[in-house]
């Protein structure tokens, strides 16, 4: 598990810079190499409000092809969503982070849910993780 948090700790601080500066940020990931060497990536839609649907799924066809070639062990792809709160059953803002690698046989999604206050700080609430079919190591 240390992978994850260590690519967490690589895509983070420009995800959260991101939601004090803007409010909100667009699709963003981070991969490791097998030498353990993090790389972080956005993607680019083709204009200039492009669908966070749209760059989730260039950066997961593009770890796929990397996947294919043993070019990571790792990746994250970060993303903001609207999600339902399990604590209180009310729409809250969260930072989802779909996380996969070349060994587990699951993928997850880890939610982290944020407030963003007046005075622009960043406060974080409930964080939970829900496992899925894995869609980049696949082959």
């Amino acid at each position: 598990m240390n992978y994850i948090e260590e690519l967490l700790d690589a895509i983070f601080p420009f995800v959260e810079e991101q939601l004090l500066k803007n409010g909100e940020f667009y699709p963003v990931a981070a991969a490791m190499k097998p030498g353990d060497d993090i790389e972080l990536f956005g993607s680019w839609g083709g204009d200039d409000k492009p669908s966070s649907e749209d760059l989730i799924e260039n950066l997961k066809a593009g770890f796929k092809e990397a996947a294919k070639k043993g070019e990571y062990k790792a990746v994250a792809v970060i993303y903001d969503v609207t999600v339902s709160d399990p604590g209180t059953n009310e729409k809250a803002n969260a930072i989802a982070a779909l996380v996969e690698n070349n060994t587990d046989a699951e993928a997850f999604t880890l939610y982290y849910i944020y407030t963003l206050t007046d005075d622009k700080t960043l406060e974080y609430g409930d964080s939970w993780r829900s496992d899925k079919e894995k869609e980049i190591f696949i082959g």
